[in-house]
């Protein structure tokens, strides 16, 4: 097969959308000369990007899963990435995560009904999943992947307000260098000389038809990856012309799934309903797309910042961004002077940002029956407990639902540490009454909740008050000869820390009094810490919650729900 030649005398360029330099050839301008590109560059930027052997790093490792490692992909793309990928000198090095793996034993799966869709908070690391299993694709096509074709939509935002031409560039980049017959260049160039928009959106239709064809007649594979699908979803843009039509090929590409033909899409999700558009298609959330990193890739993340991942340090980064990918570049830009200082101006800058994101997300649930939701999911995150049966409200960005395989059953959880205490700052006036809302679910309930639960729920009702009345007072009696105690004062700090050992010493001041509460179930035999250092003997309180009389008993005291 030969590639298809550009001969026409007026020459069409791909503008509005700057190129970044890809592997070889006419790509290898400088970056800031390159704000746009002829059809006849992209089609030989193509060539060069299906051809190459010589990567950034070894595309072959991709191929086979190991242990997490870090690799450098090149550009993949004329059009600009979506904000979420970091591109220097022209490569996009990425931490090969586990889940790349899992993602691409689905996505090759040849028996796929359904596209397959990933959703999850921002930031967990969706994007470069999708733009590595591009890069895998594309890279040394010819050679490496013969029958396999590829076109990546990097921002569906962009693609919507670029119109045409962003569409038109990833199918040249797919589709170029196939034999003459399928003329995309040149149809492509209709295309854009083309002023009346019906014809315009029938000749591109027609297009994708033709390219179906051409992909079942020569037995090839085609994947088509749409990232960034939130953008169907945004006010500004959801209702015009470009986006509606934009999401009418991303549905009929859909609904042409087949042996030949895959498609991909993600986005960041807000609620339960969100996007309702894409409910036929096989979703995955934290079963392919884990909310943060694993240990050992949190170790190279640490490698690749120059720090040292046993060093305390180190272990308040990963608590308060809680591993997610996301936080740690929010944290890594943050300026300051020493990690300490770095660490304290993240923390005031992100809750800050997270209760107004938080509270914009509020101001959009406009009935009763959604903010009952809503506080039903916080008061069932306090206490550790499963979602409600219907969950149409709970903030996406900031809570999640996982598996707990400690207590074997599903719950809901803060992002990170800071996404809860944005929740719970930001919810400070009716965090009793969501407590009381859902406790008083569960022990009425007879049937769902065991004691054991109960006796959970009763412990995570106390540390909740705790946190938010941020004061307490408790009486010891007399233990032998042991003197009765009684202990009391004002909260300043809380923290909440993993595994079942004692935090990290540095994430506790040793002037304020702390709250410090262990997430583990089977932390042994305590269940929360009070670090007291105004009392006169500098006494660490370990409390453990224990109902002396029944359940029962304890509800029909008017002073059980605080």
């Amino acid at each position: 097969m030969q590639p298809e030649t550009h001969t026409t005398r007026q020459k069409t360029r791909i503008s509005r959308h700057r190129f970044q330099a890809g592997p070889t050839g006419p790509a290898h301008a400088p970056l800031e000369k390159m704000e746009s590109m002829e059809i006849s560059e992209v089609a030989a930027w193509s060539l060069s990007l299906h051809t190459t052997q010589s990567t950034p790093g070894d595309i072959r490792l991709l191929d086979n899963e190991a242990q997490p490692f870090i690799f450098d992909l090149p550009r993949i793309s004329p059009n600009d990435l979506n904000s979420r990928i970091q591109i220097q000198r022209n490569v996009v090095s990425a931490i090969v995560r586990r889940a790349y793996f899992l993602l691409k034993e689905s996505a090759m799966n040849e028996d796929r009904e359904t596209p397959l869709y990933l959703h999850g908070p921002r930031g967990i690391g969706k994007s470069y999943l999708l733009y590595m299993f591009a890069a895998d694709l594309a890279v040394g096509q010819r050679s490496r992947h013969p029958n396999i074709r590829v076109t990546y939509i990097s921002d569906c935002g962009t693609w919507i307000l670029g119109n045409y031409n962003y569409f038109l560039t990833e199918l040249i980049v797919t589709f170029s260098s196939e034999d003459s017959s399928l003329n995309v260049c040149s149809k492509a160039e209709a295309i854009q000389r083309t002023f009346d928009e019906q014809s315009r959106q029938n000749q591109l239709l027609e297009l994708l038809r033709d390219l179906r064809k051409y992909v079942t007649k020569n037995k090839l594979r085609w994947f088509i990856i749409f990232d960034q699908l939130n953008a169907f979803h945004a006010d500004k843009i959801k209702t015009s012309a470009p986006a509606e039509f934009a999401l009418r090929i991303v549905n009929l590409l859909a609904k042409s799934q087949s042996r030949s033909m895959t498609v991909l899409g993600s986005a960041s999700a807000n609620n339960e309903r969100f996007p309702v558009e894409f409910g036929d298609w096989e979703a995955h959330s934290v079963d392919v797309v884990p909310n943060c990193y694993e240990e050992s890739e949190f170790g190279l993340w640490c490698t690749r910042m120059g720090l040292l991942q046993t060093a305390d340090s180190t272990k308040e980064i990963l608590y308060y961004t809680g591993g997610v990918p996301l936080e740690l570049d929010y944290f890594m830009k943050t300026k300051a002077g020493s990690i300490s200082e770095k660490l304290e101006k993240y923390r005031s800058t992100r809750l800050e940002a997270l209760i107004g994101s938080h509270r914009k997300f509020c101001k959009s649930l406009t009935t009763e029956n959604d903010q009952s939701n809503l506080q039903e999911c916080i008061g069932r995150m306090a206490l550790h407990l499963n979602p409600p049966a219907y969950l149409t409200s709970m903030d996406r960005q900031l809570l999640v639902v996982v598996e707990d395989t400690e207590a074997q059953g599903r719950r809901i959880v803060a992002l990170f540490p800071l996404a809860r205490l944005a929740v719970m700052t930001f919810h400070s006036n009716i965090i009793q009454d969501s407590l009381k809302m859902v406790a008083e679910i569960v022990f009425r309930d007879q049937c769902n909740y065991t004691n054991d639960v109960k006796g959970r729920v009763v412990e995570r009702y106390i540390i909740t008050s705790l946190e938010e009345k941020r004061v307490f007072s408790f009486r010891c009696p007399k233990l032998g000869r042991k003197a009765a105690a009684s202990f009391k004062g004002e909260i300043q700090d809380v923290i909440y820390f993993n595994g079942t050992l004692l935090p990290i010493r540095s994430t506790v001041s040793a002037s304020l009094c702390t709250l410090i509460v262990p997430t583990s179930s089977k932390y042994p035999g305590v269940d929360f810490f009070i670090w007291n250092p105004a009392d006169s003997k500098k006494i660490l309180l370990a409390v453990q919650v224990t109902a002396q009389e029944s359940l029962k008993a304890h509800m029909k005291k008017r002073s059980f729900f605080m």
